[in-house]
């Protein structure tokens, strides 16, 4: 799973330095405010069509994966800190002589870091996509020629409106959306779990005397008649 998911980084980084390269060439194309030819923008756009599709690839190959690896983490993430909720409530913690309790509070750390990681990644992609988008149309506004105008490809990726977005097998979108909601759903269980743990009876209480004669079970009533 380590391996798999250094991989998914590694490519997720690349993808966005590419995305981040052609927004920072467009946007050097607006400060400069040459004249700017319908070639250059249609050979950005071109480039952005091709790492939407590398994009989308990438997330097809690797959605099993990436459900897997989120899974996963959320599991190992909200067991750790659910076992360590309850030493800390038993009072079991010895730091200088429990490894395993720190071994825990590392594996919940990382767990976190890493679907942290997994947001950012997606979510910063996401935002390059749309800031590419967002300069191409400024671009078009602001040319005097009006050749990228009237550029029929351009002019079909604003009708198209293709968008940027990564999932896990179709079942919800990776970005900080996810990220909020797993830390959601994770208060929410172990809230309940913690709260149902404090609602079972004490085996050590034992009755008073006068709370015994209480619980004692009344004799049944004798009824006679008279001849």
């Amino acid at each position: 799973m380590l391996m798999c998911h250094l991989l998914l980084d590694r490519l997720f980084t690349i993808l966005f330095l590419r995305y981040q390269a052609i927004t920072n060439a467009l946007r050097r194309c607006i400060i400069s405010r040459e004249n700017h030819t319908s070639l250059l923008t249609d050979k950005m756009n071109h480039c952005f069509q091709n790492l939407c599709s590398s994009g989308e690839s990438i997330n097809d190959f690797f959605s099993l994966q990436i459900l897997f690896i989120l899974t996963t983490v959320f599991i190992i993430s909200f067991s750790d800190i659910f076992m360590l909720i309850r030493l800390f409530n038993a009072g079991q913690v010895r730091f200088s002589k429990n490894f395993a309790i720190i071994s825990r509070m590392c594996g919940a750390v990382f767990s976190l870091l890493t679907i942290w990681r997994f947001g950012y990644r997606f979510s910063s992609i996401s935002n390059k996509a749309d800031d590419f988008n967002s300069l191409l149309y400024r671009l078009m506004m602001e040319d005097k020629t009006n050749q990228i105008l009237h550029n029929e490809k351009l002019s079909l990726h604003f009708t198209m409106k293709r968008e940027v977005v990564f999932s896990a097998c179709g079942l919800f979108q990776l970005d900080f959306k996810l990220v909020h909601s797993m830390i959601a759903s994770a208060t929410t269980y172990l809230v309940l779990l913690i709260q149902f743990g404090q609602l079972k009876p004490d085996k050590s209480w034992t009755p008073t005397p006068s709370t015994a004669d209480n619980l004692t079970t009344p004799h049944p009533m004798l009824l006679t008649t008279n001849n």
